[in-house]
């Protein structure tokens, strides 16, 4: 089982159990130049609290080839998965990570059954996101064998526009100018971009996530400004709000935490914001059976927000109900 991610910084190969998948993530200590290439906390506590809140979570349902847990009756899951078969088809479940970092709670969700965008910017993309993608899925766009379902890394810079986003992009959403002859391509990668072009998820998303990416006063409106983008591509058919976006931190500055979620309920944002208990997320951790759970000191600093944007508060241009049926 992993330690907390406080210390494993030094370790340059990390072997994750995360329910019945082992993930093997590289990781690289930079030393300051970037915070995206090691694991941090938040986006550990938050993998397991997904796992456990989310359908699909490795250890709450029954799936075909998997396992009945304890707190489900055989009876129910066997009914749940019948009604599942023979349930309408509808598309699957999407979620974008922004700042995916290693890649871990992208994996994550991938394995939970989602299709999963995983987005972050250079270097972390070409050095840690896109080959632990590929490492743990064979493909940095892969199709599980099982169920088809996806899993692409692509850059997105917060600080470029979203007026300058291009979802068409194989490789970056958003990415500066002056990055575009400096790091390695997919094509330089042995990605087969007609492949990725294919695949590639847009909005709406059904869950948007970002993990340990408000640190610094400077990132706190690029952070801000992309998720209400993506809130508001996100608002389908008649519904009066955007789907969940979690965000989770580490309370390393308490006067810029509560400086950023007051801005992020505050107009021009306008996010409707609630804190996870902390109760909740420790049987997130205990139902994981996260050894360091009890350890004092070990999480208690990190904290979950739950946001949702309104549809009046949405100033993008909102998702069609025929866009969500797509791909």
């Amino acid at each position: 089982m992993a330690l907390p991610a406080s210390e494993t910084k030094h370790i340059p190969i990390l072997s994750y159990q995360f329910g019945s998948e082992t993930f093997t993530l590289n990781q690289r200590d930079d030393h300051g130049v970037t915070n995206g290439t090691t694991l941090w906390l938040g986006g550990q506590v938050l993998a397991y609290y997904l796992s456990s809140e989310l359908p699909g979570g490795g250890t709450s349902r029954l799936s075909k080839g998997g396992t009945i847990t304890s707190d489900m009756k055989l009876q129910e899951a066997v009914e749940e998965a019948v009604a599942s078969d023979r349930a309408p088809k509808q598309r699957r479940k999407r979620a974008i990570e922004l700042g995916s970092g290693i890649g871990l709670t992208a994996l994550a969700l991938h394995s939970m059954g989602w299709d999963v965008c995983a987005t972050d910017v250079e270097p972390v993309v070409s050095t840690v996101l896109r080959p632990n993608i590929k490492m743990n899925t064979g493909d940095p766009v892969r199709e599980c064998k099982k169920d088809g379902h996806i899993l692409e890394c692509r850059e997105l810079d917060w600080a470029v526009p979203p007026q300058q986003w291009d979802w068409a992009h194989p490789e970056a959403v958003a990415r500066h100018q002056a990055e575009q002859d400096t790091f390695p391509t997919a094509d330089s990668q042995n990605i087969d971009s007609s492949l990725t072009v294919k695949r590639a998820l847009s909005p709406p998303f059904d869950l948007i996530v970002t993990a340990d990416t408000l640190y610094t006063p400077a990132l706190v409106i690029p952070l801000l400004r992309s998720l209400h983008n993506l809130a508001s591509l996100s608002i389908v058919g008649d519904s009066k709000h955007s789907c969940t976006i979690y965000v989770a931190v580490e309370r390393r500055d308490p006067g810029l935490m509560d400086r950023a979620f007051q801005q992020c309920s505050s107009p021009p944002w306008g996010f409707r914001i609630e804190r996870v208990r902390a109760t909740k997320v420790r049987k997130a951790l205990e139902k994981a059976k996260v050894p360091w759970v009890k350890e004092r000191g070990a999480w208690e600093g990190v904290e979950i927000w739950k946001m949702r944007l309104p549809r009046d508060m949405a100033t993008a241009p909102l998702a069609s109900a025929s866009s969500s049926s797509s791909h």
